[in-house]
């Protein structure tokens, strides 16, 4: 722990002493990891998804992503949804908020994802680096995920704001209410906002229950203060609370799950001079997460089991960008995130505890990073992204299970540090004012997680096998190329961005204990050497008239596991969006058609199974009645369609075994009032 606070300590100090001087110059944004310069475009295979077009009341910010081409959601309830990219999950992509800030799940299911510990409403829009092009946002082996949330702009005719609005789902008899208030000034602003949520069980397209109940609290406050014309500070202040959620796709459900989550930024632009910006963000989160089987038809036979457990995550960042003039920029950085788990699992059977287990060993993985980038801006149709990026990686566990000792031998489970290295390069074309070409090729290095090295024999994958950490797993290693062509214009627009992607070590599974009648097998998470992964996202649309567009969207993913000759898991299948939409500012509607192609390419090495295809249709609607009051309807599923996505886990531990469906017709209708 003192490690942690010492390294918090340097990154502020040193933000402070490069902070001392300043000119006057526009302050730049803090939340942003893309900004928008005076250049054509990134040179990076990017998409910034703007919240405020899909027009649906989502159940968490993970279910955002729903609809964006190449995104896969893996569902294990009616909350905690969890984004994949191209077939990357979990730590593979790395997902933040506001630039940077991100928490390591407690729940070695990943019950609690980083999505769940802001609000949908607070997003406002989501900005994506396909692939391992970037080295200014921690390391990344799919992909950078940033969610970008609401931050009020002055207006000296609305000093002060605020605004309620609440809904209501009939499929599930849920409700939902949210409240934002704030003061914006010249030099500082002050927000606060709220949300509650209490969702109920739903029916699918055949009218089966399915249970995805739960309720959450949260609130977020935000103040920001300008220094002076060239500096700003913010500082942020979240929790979340939820309660009795319900995942029939997992062993367990969540009793409880708080989260505290504090941020603070620093950014000071110092001129047009050769030192130009100085960047520091430093956040510290920590979770406490309860999970118990009770209510599952295995307490009977089994007894009760409750898991608390725990997470705690540092980081922070200071970055310094530098120019010779406005087309050659130099960026120079270092980062950490620190995190470690603790907790047990405690049975107890007929009111006596039978047996206790460690779940993390009171484990942690340290990263600390050090990163170089170059921006070239050739000429108006030429541009040019480098970078290179070092980690030193420390992990160890303070407290090992003897078990999980004997499972690791004769390796051990004390690893010895290490050192990974990322780089990549990136470069735009643009043959006229609307087409352009881009091309990125890199390598992306990500350390083993947390889970996948001690994790204590826990059933956290798709099968009925329990699963055993190794401590010490290799980095995996992607190496990609992306090559994209698009067309950017108000009239029509286009995109198509093919890849492949070589990745090294990737992390597996292999049986290391039979299952026996009545004894779960065991497995142990390892290396193979190679999986290949290549694909592509399209997307095509256009103004047919004032206010009214069309826009089709899909994707392909093909996954291998070089190693055993099979599909790699959980990769989702081919999908199309087609959806047509008339906006006129006062109201608006939009239908939206949802195909996805049956699966069929599977893993049989962890039990997967096919999913059939299917097509979903939704209708969306909004009435500005006035400046001040805001209705919204939908109807989802408008066909009572029974079907559910490939990447749904089935129900495990329940009453009735099948597959998670998803809800059948769905009307909502919400009221906003705005002050």
């Amino acid at each position: 722990m003192k490690q942690k606070y010492f390294s918090a300590l340097v990154l502020l100090i040193a933000g402070a002493y490069y902070g001392t001087n300043s000119y006057a110059q526009e302050v730049s944004v803090l939340d942003e990891i893309v900004l928008t310069d005076n250049k054509k475009a990134s040179p990076l295979q990017l998409s910034i998804i703007n919240n405020n077009l899909s027009k649906r009341k989502n159940h968490d910010a993970g279910s955002l992503f729903y609809g964006i081409p190449g995104f896969g959601i893996d569902k294990k309830g009616g909350y905690a949804m969890d984004p994949v990219f191209r077939g990357f999950k979990n730590e593979q992509l790395n997902i933040q908020f506001d630039g940077g800030t991100t928490v390591a799940p407690a729940c070695p299911n990943r019950m609690d994802p980083v999505t769940t510990h802001i609000t949908p409403e607070e997003v406002e829009k989501i900005e994506i680096i396909k692939g391992p092009y970037s080295v200014r946002f921690g390391s990344s082996l799919g992909g950078v995920i940033n969610l970008v949330t609401k931050i009020p702009e002055f207006n000296p005719n609305k000093i002060y704001r605020g605004s309620i609005e609440g809904g209501y789902e009939a499929n599930g008899s849920s409700w939902f209410s949210g409240v934002k208030a704030s003061v914006v000034k010249e030099k500082w602003f002050f927000q606060a906002d709220g949300a509650i949520k209490r969702f109920g069980n739903y029916e699918s397209g055949n009218g089966q229950e399915i249970i995805a109940s739960f309720n959450t609290n949260d609130y977020a406050l935000k103040a920001g203060y300008k220094i002076d014309p060239t500096q700003q500070i913010r500082v942020s202040f979240r929790q979340s609370f939820g309660r009795d959620i319900m995942h029939p796709g997992l062993p367990m459900d969540t009793d409880i799950d708080n989260s505290t989550v504090s941020t603070i930024d620093y950014d000071n632009r110092l001129g047009d001079g050769f030192f130009r910006n100085v960047k520091a963000k430093m956040y510290y989160a920590d979770v406490e997460h309860v999970m118990s089987n009770d209510g599952r038809p295995s307490v009977k036979k089994m007894g009760l089991a409750t898991s608390t457990t725990y997470s705690q995550t540092l980081g922070g960042k200071l970055e310094m960008e530098m120019g010779l003039d406005d087309d050659n920029l130099f960026y120079l950085g270092m980062d950490l995130r620190n995190i470690s788990n603790q907790g047990e699992t405690v049975k107890v059977k007929n009111d006596v505890e039978v047996g206790r287990k460690q779940v993390w060993q009171d484990s942690y993985v340290n990263d600390y990073g050090l990163f170089a980038q170059y921006n070239l801006h050739v000429n108006d149709k030429f541009s040019v992204q480098t970078g290179v990026r070092m980690d030193y990686i420390q992990s160890d566990t303070k407290d090992p299970d003897p078990k999980f000792e004997h499972g690791n031998l004769p390796e051990g489970v004390h690893p010895d540090d290490e050192v990974n290295f990322s780089a990549n390069i990136s470069g735009a074309y643009w043959f006229s004012n609307v087409w352009n070409t881009k091309l990125s090729i890199g390598r992306g290095v990500q350390t083993a997680s947390i889970q996948k090295r001690y994790v204590n024999t826990l059933p956290v994958g798709r099968d009925a096998f329990y699963y055993i950490g190794n401590p010490m797993l290799n980095a995996e290693v992607n190496n990609q190329i992306d090559l994209s062509f698009n067309r950017v214009d108000d009239n029509w627009w286009f995109g198509l961005n093919g890849y492949y992607s070589i990745v090294e070590n990737y992390i597996n599974s292999e049986i290391v204990k039979k299952p026996q009648p009545g004894i779960p097998g065991v497995k142990k998470f390892i290396n193979i050497d190679e999986a290949n992964i290549y694909g592509f996202e399209a997307s095509f649309g256009f103004q047919i008239v004032e206010f009214l567009k069309l826009d089709v969207s899909g994707f392909y993913t093909h996954a291998q596991n070089i190693d055993l000759d099979e599909p790699l898991a959980e990769i989702p299948p081919m999908e199309a969006n087609v959806s047509l939409m008339y906006d006129n500012q006062k109201w608006y509607a939009k239908v939206n058609q949802r195909l996805v192609d049956e699966q069929d390419r599977v893993a049989v090495s962890v039990s997967e199974t096919t999913s059939p295809g299917f097509g979903v249709m939704d209708v969306f609607g909004g009435y500005e009645i006035n400046k001040h009051i805001r209705l919204d309807a939908s109807v989802t599923n408008v066909f009572n369609l029974n079907y559910y996505d490939h990447l749904n886990r089935p129900y495990k531990n329940m009453d009735s075994q099948s597959e998670y469906y998803n809800m059948g017709r769905n009307f909502m209708i919400s009221a906003k009032l705005s002050l």
